[in-house]
């Protein structure tokens, strides 16, 4: 579950779909379709328009909040996707399964970077700069 900057609009995971919801009312705005397992993980952009979701399916995909549809699938995750986060300015995502991934948005293919940890990874963190990542393992 996660609330947009604004604390407008909130998303939430129901297995296997998430769903945008006014805050005030709890008024269904738009379902989030198209992971085929449960969803572990959400975030919004910072500037509210993005909001993207990770699941059991290894995969994580990102949503247009005004309507509601599929901007970009990321699905080179190394195992089920249980953390993610937009860089401060918009044009990044971070997923973190087996490994965390670093997405560009910019084009229709995603370039990514993998960052790796011995026993994998358990969570991550990007500094406000967006230019450094720490993660971290058990």
């Amino acid at each position: 579950m996660a609330i947009a900057p604004d604390g407008n609009t909130y998303v939430t995971g129901i297995s296997p779909e998430a769903t945008l919801r006014d805050v005030k009312t709890g008024q269904l705005l738009y379902t989030l379709s198209g992971h085929s397992d449960a969803i572990d993980c959400a975030a919004f952009s910072k500037d509210g328009k993005m909001v993207v979701t990770g699941s059991r399916d290894n995969n994580a995909r990102v949503w247009d909040v005004a309507s509601g549809k599929l901007l970009l699938l990321l699905s080179a995750n190394s195992g089920q996707v249980k953390s993610v986060a937009f860089s401060p300015d918009g044009t990044k995502v971070l997923t973190g399964s087996k490994t965390a991934r670093l997405w560009s948005l910019a084009a229709n293919d995603p370039q990514q970077q993998t960052f790796s940890a011995p026993a994998g990874i358990t969570a991550f963190a990007m500094a406000p700069d967006g230019k450094t990542i720490l993660v971290g393992d058990t």
